[in-house]
């Protein structure tokens, strides 16, 4: 079946019914004949067939499979318009040509059920559960967020889910307290415990009681992590934990 379907793109608003704007009910069909493996809804076929090739690229779906298949095979799905509907109508008309193929026994790959487009939740989860995201992915979404300014709405929702939103407010001097008497009588290691400063060839310089003293003669910043091992120095000196 040959369509122009930039003339059905051109043309979708002038065709005669009782509403502003028409939806169509298309089928992809294997490259080599008209048997129907796939319907859907668009209210421009040919961005929507054009998406689904670009979009067969990726992901694991019945749909996408069987459409990356025939174009590594060199043959490209071919797209018909089944009709063209009221838009209001088009999840009817959809729900009722999937049924109708697949009474007549086509092997459709729509996952979908029909009428919801796209795939269910669960579907989406099963097909992305324990999936990690390459570092190329994770450079693409770098580069898309950055610079990109967030809604009064957005930031409105990141200020509720932080902790801070809590300053000054009841709840936080409810959590201060709840803190200070689960610490309360507890010795912090990392500030409270001696340590020993030694240079960098690891000649004992000085003995310190605690690292805040230790901090504030020497101007080093994170003793605790170079003793702890974390790091090789801090200010220009080795640092080990004194425990004799």
């Amino acid at each position: 079946m040959s369509l122009n379907l930039r003339e059905l793109t051109r043309d979708r608003g002038a065709l005669s019914f009782p509403y502003s704007r028409v939806s169509y009910i298309y089928g992809l069909c294997e490259p080599d004949s008209e048997i129907v493996r796939y319907i859907g809804k668009a209210d421009i076929p040919h961005y929507r067939y054009t998406r689904h090739l670009r979009e067969s690229k990726t992901g694991n779906t019945p749909k996408k499979n069987w459409i990356r298949k025939r174009l590594q095979e060199g043959r490209q799905p071919e797209i018909v318009i089944l009709a063209t509907v009221p838009e209001v109508k088009w999840r009817e008309s959809e729900i009722n040509y999937v049924n109708l193929y697949k009474s007549f026994g086509a092997k459709l790959v729509n996952y979908a059920p029909p009428g919801e487009g796209g795939m269910p939740q669960e579907v989406v989860d099963r097909v992305h559960k324990g999936k990690k995201l390459s570092v190329e992915q994770i450079d693409n979404l770098r580069r898309i967020h950055t610079g990109r300014k967030c809604t009064k709405e957005t930031i409105a929702k990141m200020k509720a889910a932080s902790p801070r939103h809590l300053l000054g407010t009841k709840r936080a001097k409810e959590i201060g307290q709840k803190v200070s008497k689960a610490l309360k009588g507890k010795r912090l290691k990392h500030f409270f415990s001696p340590v020993t400063q030694c240079d960098l060839n690891g000649k004992v310089i000085k003995s310190w009681s605690n690292i805040t003293d230790a901090a504030k003669a020497t101007g080093a910043t994170h003793i605790s992590t170079c003793a702890r091992g974390i790091t090789k120095t801090s200010g220009g000196f080795k640092w080990e934990y004194n425990e004799s």
